[in-house]
């Protein structure tokens, strides 16, 4: 599911979605002046982290808005090993 309003400070929120168990994971996104999208939030349920879930939201984020993926500056722990793997290539 996505939801993009495409100005800046608007946000494109994506929610990863299991046949069975529902919401899995979602991330937030605010669009930048700078055509870029931050990454605000990452949420995966703890049942299913450590799957790639969250991976695959930043970087299906950056395919579907077609702008740059940018993280946030306050990361926890489990954030910045997230960032780490999908940052992109300067």
């Amino acid at each position: 599911q996505h939801h993009d309003l495409g100005g800046v400070g608007d946000l494109t929120h994506i929610k990863a979605v299991h046949p069975v168990h529902g919401v899995v994971g979602e991330g937030v996104f605010e669009h930048q002046p700078d055509n870029s999208i931050r990454l605000e939030n990452i949420d995966v349920h703890p049942d299913h982290q450590r799957k790639g879930i969250g991976s695959n939201l930043v970087n299906h984020a950056q395919s579907i808005t077609g702008k740059r993926v940018m993280s946030s500056t306050g990361r926890t722990s489990a954030g910045e090993a997230l960032w780490n793997k999908v940052k992109p290539s300067k």
